[in-house]
């Protein structure tokens, strides 16, 4: 009976090596190592990452209306640009467009309106009209001087208790005051535009003054007296 052969002269049984062995990184998935897969993925994460955070900023901005940011930010073309200068599509330009359309608005005088019509006469130099202009007002007229005497006075178709005064006219008169009196009292007066006027009711076999007076805007002028004396 034969020994056993020694450990050390025994045959081993060597592992088949594993599909794709070597190192992980070169280890082939499918078509391509595990590298390059490792490299895809990471560039699709970071291109995904970019849409949504550029789809963020867009949103935010269309929402808040915020034309104006701080630090950097990342254009419509992929470049890193201050964020007050990105135009997240064309909306900051459109609402800038607005904005300057309005302010024309407002400094943009209108146009004038008609002139008005002149005021009243009035006691100052100037006077304001009824219209969106202004008016002028002449100086006032000068006042005319007093009106002369009364000529030609002379009382006819003398009564018991009537009697017809009568005169001439003054020139600039615009008015005349005509009184009776009787013994020094005024018993009858009246102001007339005429140059004669008839008073009754007086005082039979009684002497009487009749007195007439020129008026215009200046005042009265001087009194023109006549005596008569009525019958019985």
């Amino acid at each position: 009976m034969s020994e056993a052969a020694p450990e050390a002269a025994r045959p081993r049984a060597v592992p088949a090596p594993e599909a794709g062995g070597g190192n992980f990184l070169t280890r082939k998935v499918g078509p391509l190592p595990t590298w390059a897969w490792l490299g895809i993925i990471g560039v699709g994460g970071a291109a995904v990452w970019y849409l949504y955070k550029r789809r963020q900023a867009s949103a935010s901005a269309a929402n808040t209306g915020a034309t104006t940011q701080t630090g950097e930010c990342t254009d419509t073309s992929g470049n890193t640009v201050p964020c007050d200068q990105v135009d997240y599509g064309g909306q900051i330009a459109t609402l800038q467009t607005e904005i300057q359309d309005l302010e024309g608005q407002k400094s943009t005088p209108g146009p004038a309106g008609p002139a008005g019509p002149a005021g009243p006469a009035g006691t100052g130099d100037t006077d304001t009209g009824t219209g969106t202009g202004t008016g002028t007002t002449p100086p006032p007229a000068a006042k005319p001087g007093l009106p002369g005497p009364v000529g030609g006075l002379k009382a006819s178709k003398v009564t018991a208790t009537s009697a017809t005064l009568a005169w001439d006219k003054v020139t600039g008169a615009t008015s005349y005051n005509v009184q009776i009196t009787y013994q020094s009292k005024t018993i009858a007066s009246r102001t007339v535009a005429t140059t004669s006027t008839i008073f009754t009711g007086l005082r039979p076999d009684s002497s009487m003054h009749g007195h007439v007076s020129a008026r215009n805007a200046s005042g009265q002028g001087p009194t023109a007296q006549v005596a008569f004396h009525t019958p019985k």
